[in-house]
């Protein structure tokens, strides 16, 4: 039996769920218990198969073991890691956003009698809606602006006013997960590689990077001048590799995991910012959008003086999402879709991922998981 039969067929027809205390009636129809004495009228007398209508006794209800059992193997089997984009309970994809209790459900939980009586909105439309709410400038609202602003790139720096935890931030993202490697031939000579390009680092330690940039840089010149080209190609004074898409429209989301803490900067930037020499100038104004973060806390990097950093929430994996349509690229914490910055600038058409990592600092890119 296929699986899809199956779970069907393991399905009460009242609550839409697995069975919980499954009971035969006379009919031969099966349901919970607690949901056929939910539906009976009260005085105790016969009452109506829900899906038959035939007259049936409560006394004549008789325990179904046999369904019971194979409910719970079933059950068991599903209890490993559910995809992002399906239903918990049902395994079915999340097409719809309960307004009433703030979360994403399917259509088998639309006709449960939980939410018979809720308010529904189809999901993209309820993302665009709460992430619109997100980036108000209305004090009143999640976000308030600080009165800083990057005048060559219009670039607002939004400050977190209250704890801006969205219930359905993580769900929603995740709709647009894409798979992100590194090109491992545009990063500086002393990241090091692993996983298939996921994962990145940086080799060299603090006391030693100062010694081998400058040697590098010196190299790196004398090479370029034999050449009859200046585009530069790879990464020469800074510890950066860009990833292998390129992104020219749509909306995107990847998740970056830091390893040990050490500091590390992800984002999206232009192609042509490898020949950046002092990561002092990594913001806007370089053509890089990303934040800086690491055990100490995280900062978004712009071309204002340097901001504190944000000691809450403590993060150990980010999220980078990008909406090219709108102009803009946003930071959560993967853990619990808490948002961190967004950054509002009219984008160049094509943009990479970016990664910067300090000394023996490392970064993984997590695989995508299947439910996408």
């Amino acid at each position: 039996m296929e699986a899809e039969d199956l779970q069907e067929e393991l399905t009460c027809s009242i609550c839409l769920d697995y069975f919980e205390e499954p009971v035969s009636i006379e009919c031969g129809h099966n349901f919970c218990r607690g949901c056929l004495r939910r539906s009976w009228t009260p005085g105790g007398g016969l009452f109506s198969c829900p899906e038959c209508r035939q007259p049936s006794a409560p006394a004549a209800l008789r325990p179904n073991w046999a369904l019971a059992r194979l409910t719970e193997k079933t059950r068991r089997r599903r209890k490993g890691p559910v995809p992002p984009d399906l239903c918990g309970r049902h395994w079915e994809p999340l097409r719809l956003f309960c307004e009433d209790d703030q979360r994403p459900v399917c259509l088998v939980c639309r006709e449960s009698r939980e939410h018979q009586a809720h308010t529904m909105a189809p999901i993209d439309e309820a993302f665009q809606s709460y992430r619109e709410k997100l980036l108000k400038s209305n004090p009143k609202d999640m976000l308030t602006r600080s009165e800083m602003q990057d005048v060559n790139c219009s670039l607002e720096v939004p400050k977190v006013k209250t704890v801006c935890q969205l219930p359905m931030m993580k769900e929603m993202l995740k709709r647009y997960q894409v798979a992100v490697n590194v090109a491992e031939d545009t990063a500086h000579p002393k990241l090091v590689f692993a996983q298939e390009g996921r994962y990145v680092k940086n080799a060299a330690s603090e006391s030693s990077w100062p010694v081998f940039s400058t040697a590098w840089n010196y190299f790196a010149g004398w090479k370029n001048s034999q050449k009859t080209t200046h585009i530069v190609e790879r990464f020469q004074h800074l510890p950066c590799v860009l990833g292998k898409n390129i992104f020219t429209s749509g909306k995107h989301y990847w998740e970056v995991e830091n390893r040990g803490g050490l500091e590390i900067a992800v984002g999206v930037c232009q192609e042509d910012i490898m020949g950046i020499t002092d990561s002092s100038r990594m913001s806007p104004n370089a053509g890089i959008w990303a934040i800086h973060w690491s055990s100490a806390g995280y900062r978004p990097l712009t071309s204002l003086p340097l901001i504190p950093p944000n000691k809450e929430p403590a993060l150990h994996r980010v999220g980078v999402y990008l909406d090219h349509e709108a102009g803009s690229v946003s930071f959560y914490s993967a853990m619990d879709g808490l948002h961190l910055h967004t950054f509002s600038c009219s984008f160049v058409s094509r943009l990479r991922p970016f990664f910067w990592l300090g000394p023996l600092a490392s970064l993984v890119i997590p695989r995508v998981t299947d439910g996408k």
